[in-house]
């Protein structure tokens, strides 16, 4: 299981197989579950960030929110990076981006030339 900075746990290879399925770079939580007035009723409020390669439409949005929710057990609030740089509600997205806490990134991989 891997214990996330939060009131969350999630198993570490599921995580990590939903993030690759989906190309997501970084998967970060923010909002009530950091808080102390989160409690097992609140939704889980989730930030994602894609891969370069990774083009999803509204319907794949639809799945990977239902996917992400069967994984955690609860209402998830998915939102992914572009559309929060895209938001003309610079608030949230300064509250989003100053608290959110990444529980899965993929590792860089760099070109070693042979």
């Amino acid at each position: 299981m891997m214990e996330t900075p939060t009131q969350i746990t999630i198993p570490a290879s599921e995580l990590e197989a939903f993030c690759d399925r989906w190309k997501i770079r970084k998967l970060a939580f923010f909002g009530s579950v950091l808080r102390d007035d989160y409690h097992p009723a609140s939704d889980l409020d989730v930030l994602v960030e894609f891969d370069a390669d990774a083009h999803w439409g509204v319907l794949d949005h639809i799945q990977m929110k239902q996917e992400l929710e069967a994984l955690v057990g609860r209402t998830v609030d998915l939102i992914t990076q572009r559309g929060l740089d895209a938001t003309s509600n610079w608030l949230f997205r300064q509250e989003v981006m100053n608290t959110a806490r990444i529980v899965f990134e993929k590792p860089e991989t760099r070109y070693a030339p042979g």
